[in-house]
């Protein structure tokens, strides 16, 4: 039998010890299926989407995940998020959260919690060109800054809500942020969590504190408008501050006055960074705006730096995820998924000694019955080996592969156990692939 398969040696496709690898990554594949199946059924527990359109939303969680270099769960965990936050557009949502992922190398929920907190402080309403304006201005402004979009993200999410009620549009947040998180060297929460506790001081005309700061510089924190007292919003009253600020002398009491009643004891740093450089405030505000696409540029640059690593597993990605997609056991393939992972380990242990082996696309020809009872072993399965592999199978097959009977060129190579066919290895042809 070992002559008779070395014979027929020329008529296959080896490969090297670089395609050991693909067991590595039928793994990752198949245990990203099981968290798929995982996340799609939470998505139709909290949703009205029907078995179709599940479907449908596993397809796009491929196509739309493998165009910005993502996983495909990580699509639909912001999905999923964005169906809990009430968006009845989530798949658009999660698709400019993917973007906003790739474009700032951010973690999905970083990305999920940015865009949900922009979208609640300044009323966008889920509109997707709105709040891809504020990511476009946002990933423009840090390209050009030292500041990262994770820093410009996380001080937003801290503090957007609390700026829109005190009239700082968003525009005006990122580059006091910027400002801050250059000068400071804080991180984005650090940073937003100073700018809201220093919006809600600048507009807290009953601390008495806070009115005897503005008093002492000549100040007021009030105007008038048609004839009626209104308060300077929080920007018009930092503007002011900091002129007054540049004009102190170092050490000055008054100056320490306006940092500790203005800044309180946690936000001295920001207010100091920001009332020292207000000139650098109004730069950085040109910047917003004139980032159109900058976002969808730097995230096909992202991609574009994964595309080699991703490549390997790609085809087989796409061709596992839409065969389980187009099962009829759309949620609930878990089980089926588990069985796979649990044969491509058994090979993994019992063929790795003996050389390179590895599991190429024709391993998921048969996942489509997931579940169904053609599935007692995996039907399609391909397997490359090299010459030594291949002399040694039929052979000497270790204990938890049974025997191997060798039938002929593109025929089937069956394992028994018990008298019965257990697992069905189909060899072929260079040019049957």
């Amino acid at each position: 039998m070992s002559k008779n398969v070395k014979e027929q040696i020329p008529s296959y496709l080896y490969v090297g010890s670089g395609f050991s690898a693909m067991i590595s990554k039928t793994k990752d594949a198949i245990k990203e299926l099981k968290e798929i199946d995982h996340i799609l059924t939470q998505i139709s527990k909290t949703s009205n989407l029907t078995s179709r359109e599940l479907e449908e939303l596993g397809n796009t969680a491929i196509q739309t995940a493998g165009k910005y270099g993502r996983d495909a769960s990580d699509y639909l965990t912001s999905v999923k998020e964005m169906y809990h936050a009430g968006f009845s557009n989530a798949d658009a949502m999660a698709e400019l959260s993917i973007l906003t992922q790739s474009a700032g190398d951010l973690p999905s929920g970083t990305a999920d919690s940015y865009l949900i907190a922009t979208n609640a402080a300044y009323g966008l309403q889920g509109n997707i060109e709105k709040l891809n304006d504020v990511l476009d201005s946002q990933t423009y402004i840090t390209s050009h800054t030292a500041v990262s979009m994770k820093d410009m993200a996380l001080a937003t999410s801290e503090a957007a809500a609390v700026a829109a009620q005190y009239r700082v549009e968003i525009d005006e947040l990122s580059a006091l942020t910027t400002v801050a998180v250059s000068k400071t060297g804080e991180s984005g929460s650090e940073v937003g969590n100073a700018l809201k506790n220093i919006f809600a001081n600048l507009q807290d005309s009953s601390s008495q504190p806070i009115q005897e700061t503005f008093d002492s510089l000549g100040l007021s924190m009030t105007k008038f408008v048609n004839d009626v007292e209104v308060l300077k919003s929080p920007i018009e009253l930092l503007e002011e501050l900091s002129r007054a600020f540049v004009s102190l002398p170092d050490g000055s009491v008054l100056k320490s006055d306006i940092l500790s009643n203005i800044g309180s004891e946690n936000q001295d740093s920001t207010l100091a960074a920001i009332l020292s450089d207000f000139d650098r405030y109004y730069e950085i505000l040109d910047l917003y705006g004139q980032g159109s696409g900058a976002a969808m540029d730097a995230a096909m640059k992202s991609a574009n730096d994964l595309s080699a690593s991703l490549s390997s597993l790609g085809n087989t990605w796409t061709s596992i995820v839409n065969n389980v997609i187009g099962s009829d056991a759309l949620i609930g393939a878990v089980n089926g998924l588990r069985a796979i992972l649990n044969v491509v380990e058994t090979l993994t242990s019992a063929l790795g000694s003996f050389g390179t082996i590895g599991l190429g696309a024709g391993l998921f020809a048969g996942i489509k019955n997931v579940g169904s009872p053609k599935m007692f072993g995996l039907k399609n399965v391909l397997l490359f080996a090299n010459t030594d592999s291949m002399s040694v199978l039929p052979d000497t097959a270790v204990s938890v592969i049974p025997p191997m009977r060798y039938i002929g060129v593109n025929e089937q190579a069956i394992c028994w156990e018990n008298g019965k066919p257990h697992t069905t290895l189909l060899f072929w042809r260079q040019n049957r692939l």
